[in-house]
């Protein structure tokens, strides 16, 4: 069918097939919800967040107005609904877990004998939101190693996934750099 010709009686029912099958599915998925003890907007929400387009299971407000097509205040108000600490919780356990990997990660490259990690919230810059500090202090046989991820001109994102994958990339080129240089002596 083009624009210009006129809906045929398959087009309907196709269409009504597939609008059966959708809200057949959204009903499966409301009671899946309920039976978790979810409400079908909090579940649709935190859906949305786990199921983040970039894997990092994190999302704006505007993010989640694009994606859900609702207004942002819609979403800010069901945001505002959901308790903040679960949301925290959530959002920590994935930085958290992030750090983790990626200090293992350092240790195909020789022992490590330390990795603190230190994250900051201080920037809030209207225009480009919340950035943050990374500090990595990293202890290797004979030598520490400090990265500090610091927001610039250069820097954009508003997320802490990002900011520490970014610290967690340069200590990965200082610990390789570190690890050479000891092999060279050796």
């Amino acid at each position: 069918m083009t624009a210009s010709e006129e809906p045929t009686l398959a087009d309907y029912q196709r269409t009504a097939a597939l609008r059966a099958a959708v809200r057949s599915f959204l009903q499966r998925g409301e009671q899946a919800a309920r039976s978790a003890g979810l409400t079908p907007q909090r579940h649709l929400l935190l859906l949305m967040i786990k199921g983040a387009p970039d894997g990092s299971e994190t999302a704006t407000v505007t993010d989640l107005a694009n994606r859900m097509r609702l207004a942002q205040n819609t979403v800010t108000e069901l945001v505002g609904r959901v308790p903040l600490k679960d949301l925290v919780r959530e959002a920590a356990d994935v930085v958290e877990r992030l750090c983790i990997e990626h200090a293992e990660a350092l240790e195909k490259f020789g022992p490590i004998v330390s990795c603190r990690v230190v994250i900051d919230k201080p920037h809030q810059h209207k225009r480009r939101g919340n950035l943050y500090d990374v500090r990595l202090d990293i202890k290797i046989p004979g030598r520490e190693i400090a990265v500090s991820r610091t927001p610039g001109e250069h820097v954009t994102s508003e997320r802490a996934e990002v900011a520490v994958r970014e610290a967690f990339g340069e200590a990965r080129r200082q610990v390789q750099d570190a690890m050479r240089a000891r092999r060279e002596h050796a």
